[in-house]
């Protein structure tokens, strides 16, 4: 078997394997029309086959020869009409007149019109197969292929210029397939009218089967996967190699030849097919290695760097953001500044398991729906899909999967190009939506790639946030537990406070109608009624306060005031327990940026502690003065004479639920160290057993109210503690 029968044998295999199953994945008229033309092409090549194949006879040769030319004019009736309707511009004004060109062709052929007989065609090892040769109405069959193909190219270019995504991909896959196809196509039909090459003594050959390997690869591609994902890529590696094979293969077959002519006298067929099939394989390794290498650096160091940096960009900031309309609008304007689209947005599903739009960018029209009903096709479909959904993608495909042609149709009535689901393994968390892109490009493989990346990333962030948000406010349960702890607590004391100057208020109103007239008594009654009164309407104000504090507000606060009225509040809890409550407030203290209610539950929780550990008799002192290196801080420091801490006990004070008294609840000091870290600050703990114990709370001073609040909003530090 010869060079040229081995290709085209290659390349009926090649037509009839995709024309088949082309035609087995559907049978629609596209579908069909495929795989006539492969047929078509498969009868041109097995044509070379026989006609290459020494052995056969002469009228052997006419026949087959006849029947190339045949289905060389078919094949671009076929080929025009399979661009116009996979670009659905199919117009019976233009494909009826090619079919009966291409019949009245064929018959002109068939009867010897175009297609006088046959001459020898010079082989390897002085092998002769057969070539047509032209009778006097051949020249129609190479004008009327050109005019077929013209009318198609033109479809294609105008798709190339003016189409978007998939369709733009498409025809220019199918552009550049057919250009080898009709360039060598014609080449081979010209061959009927000379058996050498203008200007030279070269034998004429057929090339045909190998430009129909090209398009059956590149344009079977197109039409078989509809979705051409990687087309930057696939450009380098399939139009590469068909580009230099024509420009390069070509001239450097035709310069061995006339070289070996040249050096030897003659020509050996053996060594020629093994020169042009070394070229040939070294002119195809050329474009596979430049790919590799484009693919890996230049790829790697120009898009996909912006693609990594977009991810690295966003891993950072994700596991920082923990505010969920925050971590919604940051993907929105990454997805928006990468992928160039006209506008992203992000669905988040609700506990009664509908999506709303939790933040969009962009001002494309339509807008977005605000809410996705938990029988709305795009959420139902994106639930049980574990893959993106590519709009295009969906309405192209010949097969759909139950209920995706109605997400289809919902995508684009919100004008959604991708939509992309957001899943962990708890729970379905969202969806990611992209509109198209601003330039009208397609959404490459590596596009839909880097937003899985992404989507996973943000399905995770997105689940750390709700996390976050039922942790704060689990935390925000505890601290107001623990706030009602010890208003229940100073309550009691209060009782007796109050009761005390009723008490005498009372007695005092008792005797008045017996002393009306005493107005010593009543000025003493007046005087002392009010006094009491102050006292009581004071303790109420502070427990008040106390108990219902004002929303979250950082602000400049004077800490000794706050002290001050906690001590109020806490003196009857010490007069009760025999404890004395002293203060020793720095006159000149530097203001602090503070959440003051947050600091007066500190102050609360340790200076009640103190007196809880001090026996009758003992004494508490509360200081504030400045201190840490170059007074950085304002401080506030607790010391009882009380019974001590021990070492051990002292490394886990602030432990949530640790305690040493029977009815305590172990949450004080822990949210107290909480809230000392989120502020910038720390708790100095220094006891001995026996010899009482002293709490330094240090709150720092230059901290403007930004950096407080970045500090209220972060995560804690650890507390610097002193056994």
């Amino acid at each position: 078997m010869t060079v040229f029968a081995a290709l085209a044998l290659a390349a009926v295999s090649t037509n009839l394997f995709l024309g088949v199953v082309v035609l087995q994945r559907h049978r629609r008229l596209v579908n069909r029309i495929f795989f006539a033309f492969c047929c078509c092409l498969a009868t041109w090549s097995l044509s070379v086959y026989v006609l290459t194949e020494p052995g056969a006879g002469r009228a052997t040769g006419v026949v087959w020869s006849r029947i190339m030319v045949s289905a060389a004019a078919v094949a671009p009736s076929l080929f025009l009409h399979l661009v116009l309707l996979n670009f659905g511009e199919v117009k019976r004004r233009i494909v009826l007149p090619a079919y009966v060109g291409s019949a009245v062709l064929v018959a002109m052929t068939l009867g010897g019109l175009t297609v006088g007989g046959v001459r020898p065609l010079p082989l390897a090892g002085n092998a002769v197969g057969w070539y047509g040769t032209a009778a006097p109405l051949a020249p129609i069959v190479p004008l009327f292929a050109a005019t077929a193909a013209y009318v198609a190219v033109s479809v294609l270019f105008r798709n190339v210029r003016y189409a978007a995504g998939i369709r733009r991909g498409q025809a220019t896959y199918l552009l550049v397939a057919i250009t080898p196809a009709l360039a060598i196509g014609l080449h081979d039909l010209l061959g009927l009218t000379r058996d050498h090459y203008l200007g030279t003594e070269i034998a004429f050959m057929p090339l045909f089967p190998l430009a129909s390997i090209v398009w059956t690869t590149l344009g079977g591609y197109a039409i078989l996967r509809h979705r051409l994902m990687d087309l930057d890529a696939a450009l380098v590696r399939g139009i590469g190699e068909a580009v230099l094979f024509a420009l390069i293969i070509t001239p450097t077959a035709l310069i061995l030849v006339a070289a070996e002519k040249a050096y030897f006298g003659r020509t050996v067929p053996e060594f020629s097919a093994l020169a042009i099939t070394v070229c040939t394989a070294a002119t195809l390794a050329f474009p596979l290695l430049r790919a590799a290498l484009r693919s890996k650096v230049g790829a790697v160091l120009v898009r996909g760097a912006s693609y990594r940096q977009v991810l690295v960009e966003f891993s950072k900031e994700a596991t920082r953001i923990l505010e969920l309309d925050r971590l919604i609008d940051r993907v929105n304007r990454t997805l928006v500044e990468a992928l160039r689209v006209a506008r992203a947005g992000v669905y988040v599903t609700e506990l009664s398991g509908a999506c709303r739009l939790g933040g969009a960018v962009g001002d494309a029209a339509p807008a977005l729906p605000e809410r996705l009903g938990v029988e709305h096709p795009l959420r139902a479909f994106s639930e049980r899909s574990n893959g993106p959904l590519v709009r295009e993608e969906i309405e192209l495909a010949a097969e759909c999967e139950p209920g995706q042609r109605e997400a289809a149709e919902a995508m684009r009535g919100a004008g959604i190009e991708v939509a992309i689901p957001l899943t962990t393994p708890e729970r379905f968390e969202g969806l990611v939506v992209l509109g198209p892109k601003t330039s009208g490009a397609m959404f490459s493989e590596e596009d839909i790639e880097v937003l899985t990346i992404l989507a996973n990333q943000l399905s995770t962030a997105m689940s750390n946030a709700r996390l976050y948000a039922d942790l704060k406010r689990s935390q925000e349960l505890i601290q107001r537990s623990d706030r009602l702890s010890a208003i229940g607590t100073m309550a009691a004391g209060l009782a007796h406070e109050i009761r005390n100057p009723l008490v005498s208020i009372r007695t005092f109103t008792q005797l008045l109608p017996e002393r009306v007239d005493d107005e010593e008594f009543r000025s003493k009654f007046f005087d002392l009624t009010l006094s009491e009164v102050d006292r009581i309407c004071a303790l109420v104000s502070e427990l008040l306060a106390f108990a219902r504090p004002a929303p979250a507000q950082l602000q400049r606060v004077d800490l000794n005031d706050s002290i001050d009225r906690i001590c109020l509040l806490l003196e009857s809890q010490a007069r009760n327990r025999g404890v004395r409550l002293n203060k020793h407030l720095h006159h000149d203290l530097a203001h602090v940026t503070v959440d003051e209610d947050q600091i007066k539950q500190v102050a609360m929780n340790i200076i009640l502690n103190a007196i809880q550990a001090c026996s009758e008799g003992g004494c508490v002192e509360v200081a504030t003065y400045p201190g840490g290196e170059n007074d950085r801080f304002v401080c506030i420091e607790v010391s009882d004479d009380g019974r001590g801490i021990e070492p051990g006990v002292v490394k886990r004070i602030f432990d949530p639920f640790f305690t040493t008294r029977r009815e305590g609840t172990g949450l004080g000091l822990s949210i107290a160290h909480q809230i000392i870290s989120r502020h910038g600050g720390y708790i100095d703990v220094r006891s001995q057993p026996g010899q009482g114990a002293s709490f330094v709370v240090y709150l720092p001073v230059d901290a403007g109210a930004e950096d407080t609040e970045e500090a209220v909003e972060g995560s804690a530090e650890e507390a610097t503690v002193h056994g």
